[in-house]
């Protein structure tokens, strides 16, 4: 008699696992089905952020040019391109390489050994095809300072 109870209990428990373990089975499902959703969300969330802030770059009328902490070319915004007459990709490239500007590169230079270099204005040579092509004369006038290990970030406005 006690053999036979021990048994039913023993399967009873058997049972009990089983339903247990199928439950936290469809729980880790259904939590790794939230997260995710969740991945998903935060993604698109993203994608939209940078769409908002490449159409506020662009929107922008004077030149923004971005430098990461490897003084590369991070974001030039479509202002910054035309006043130079850029139409190529600058991203990862430096200011010598995209520009071929030694003054621009000496200032860049300047601001990571000074820390800071506060309305430093000139009529950059690059700019000449910019004259030639009619259009009115343009300096460039840098109000930035680094921040931390980084260039941060560079204005180039046309007057």
């Amino acid at each position: 008699m006690w053999f036979v109870l021990f048994i039913l209990a023993l399967a009873a428990l058997v049972g009990l696992h089983f339903w247990w373990r199928r439950q936290y089975i469809a729980l880790q499902g259904r939590r790794a089905a939230e997260i995710e959703a969740a991945q998903r969300r935060q993604q698109q969330t993203n994608v939209d952020a940078k769409a908002q802030q490449q159409v506020l770059f662009n929107s922008m009328i004077e030149g923004l040019l971005l430098l990461d902490r490897t003084q590369k070319i991070y974001l030039a915004n479509r202002a910054f391109k035309n006043l130079f007459g850029l139409k190529t990709e600058l991203r990862g490239k430096t200011i010598l390489e995209a520009l071929r500007l030694h003054e621009l590169d000496d200032l860049v230079k300047r601001v990571q050994a000074e820390g800071q270099v506060f309305d430093y204005e000139t009529q950059a040579a690059g700019l000449e095809r910019a004259l030639a092509a009619g259009q009115r004369r343009r300096h460039l006038q840098f109000r930035r300072r680094a921040r931390g290990n980084d260039s941060g970030v560079s204005r180039f406005d046309a007057a």
